[in-house]
């Protein structure tokens, strides 16, 4: 109730306006309402009213509400889902959205919850890339300021489809990790994986941020990758062991990772069949002595392997030996989405030795093979298609500061950047319903655990969100819907204004 200490609030812009009544304002949820907040700047010009749900009262409510919340923190929230308007589903990424109306008077109202902060986040990222970024635009300001009253009546309630999905990439490429991230959680992605020879002085709190967003961060390290060694020979395996372990203790522990990432000598292409299994064996008795070793000490630790299916070939069955608390996660196994190149045929990429599959039948039908292995215990991969690291500048590194580049040189290489983003912009229109397919296809296999993060090394993804990464983003959130639906992806107007 207001007094007479109030009465100097002057409405220049007319009431009943939109203002939100949210249920909790820290951490995960604190970004979330600063990216609607952002979001409502586009179409409403006025500073727009936050009030705690908890302390308002429906005879007060002269606006229309925007709520935010999950039913554990926002009574509103709790309302709307037990009178059947707001369909809140158990998946702890899951989110539903609900338009409709308010109260007699003309009063609209939005209303987006959870059962976690981060489903609140994705419900409203939701929200701000598919309706105000690509429904609700206009070029009237009349119109832009009415357009949330215009909204139809609609009930969402989404949960993804694939578990982890985000971005593979050496660390040092990423030049300013708080948009990084930002733009990351904006995806609705939540798995980073960062490979680095060293970390990064201030890993922590690039863990810390991202956690923030909803993200967890999957160190990489490597277990012989890049090195000639004989995985026969007993010494060999002995130094290989004590390093990784070392390296684990000395660089790691301290973190508290829930994952590591891991490659090994599973990456070039074998000579022939014969050789690739003798190779795969040594790798697959290497990786489960190793790993024993590092269980043993950390058994709630996860272990993801990553290898390559030029160096495997057709001797898939072999990875059956490897230890169920390992997980695989496959690169180079073929066509789009495993090529560098987004194409569909071996013939259209200049860089064929990475793939020994000529087209995308044989892709799937591959990758359908992985999904069965080991009971059909998980799909994990790495997408290609994106710009990647330039390997003519690359160099080993000690010790770094991650993400401490200033604008001015981040506007410099994504500017280099981008004739290579909008060829590979354009391949991905041509090409992504052969994309929608294999992901439809790979996945009726059910395997129990689904991973597929982007390797988007030098893509300055903290500038601005290529169209390319924001339609695979959709993808891996969805496959499942016809393919027109994934054009509001390409130049969303959300997403350009993100750009810095």
């Amino acid at each position: 109730m207001k007094n007479e200490f109030e009465s100097y609030y002057k409405d220049k812009n007319p009431r009943p306006r939109w203002k939100i009544l949210y249920g909790n304002a820290e951490d995960i949820s604190g970004f979330a309402l600063s990216e609607l907040n952002a979001a409502l700047g586009i179409l409403l010009p006025y500073v727009i009213e936050f009030n705690r749900a908890e302390d308002c009262s429906d005879a007060e409510t002269v606006d229309h509400p925007i709520i935010i919340g999950t039913p554990a923190d926002n009574p509103l929230i709790a309302q709307l889902q037990a009178a059947g308007k707001l369909n809140i589903p158990e998946h702890p990424e899951g989110y539903a959205v609900s338009v409709g109306d308010w109260t007699a008077g003309g009063l609209r109202y939005i209303a987006i919850g959870a059962r976690t902060p981060k489903g609140v986040l994705n419900g409203i990222e939701y929200f701000n890339s598919e309706i105000i970024g690509s429904e609700a635009i206009c070029d009237l300001e009349k119109d832009r300021r009415t357009m949330l009253q215009t909204l139809p009546d609609r009930a969402v309630s989404e949960t993804p489809v694939i578990g982890e999905r985000g971005i593979w990439t050496w660390g040092y490429t990423i030049r300013d990790y708080r948009s990084f991230l930002d733009n990351m959680a904006r995806l609705k992605m939540n798995t980073l994986t960062v490979w680095n020879d060293v970390p990064p002085v201030n890993f922590c709190e690039v863990i810390d941020y991202a956690a923030e967003r909803g993200i967890r961060v999957i160190a990489g390290f490597h277990w012989g990758w890049g090195k000639e060694l004989d995985l026969s020979d007993p010494a060999t395996l002995d130094k290989l062991e004590k390093y990784v372990l070392d390296h684990y203790e000395r660089e790691y522990a301290a973190f508290g990772l829930s994952a590591i990432y891991f490659q090994t000598l599973t990456e070039f292409p074998a000579e022939n069949n014969e050789i690739a299994a003798r190779n795969t064996r040594l790798c697959c008795e290497m990786v489960n002595r190793v790993s024993d070793k590092l269980l043993a000490k950390h058994p709630g630790l996860k272990i993801h392997f990553g290898l390559h299916a030029v160096s495997i070939m057709d001797n898939l069955e072999l990875l059956e030996a490897v230890d169920p608390r390992i997980s695989l996660v496959w690169e180079d196994a073929g066509m789009t989405p495993y090529c560098i190149d987004p194409v569909t045929l071996k013939s259209d990429t200049r860089r064929g030795w990475l793939n020994q599959l000529p087209d995308m039948p044989s892709t799937i039908a591959y990758s359908k093979r992985i999904a069965r292995l080991r009971g059909g215990r998980e799909f994990m991969m790495v997408a290609k298609g994106f710009i990647n690291l330039r390997w003519d500048y690359f160099e080993h590194h000690r010790s770094y500061w991650m993400g401490g580049q200033l604008p001015q040189s981040i506007r410099e290489k994504a500017l280099e950047n981008q004739a290579l983003n909008s060829k590979f912009n354009m391949l991905w229109f041509r090409n992504y319903p052969e994309v929608l397919q294999f992901y439809r296809e790979v996945l009726a296999e059910n395997p129990r655990e689904t991973q597929v993060t982007c390797l988007f090394e030098d893509g300055t993804l903290e500038l601005t969100i290529q169209p390319s990464i924001a339609l695979l983003a959709a993808i891996l959130w969805n496959p499942c819907r016809k393919p027109e639906y994934y054009h509001r992806f390409f130049d969303n107007d959300f997403y350009h204004k993100t750009q810095r």
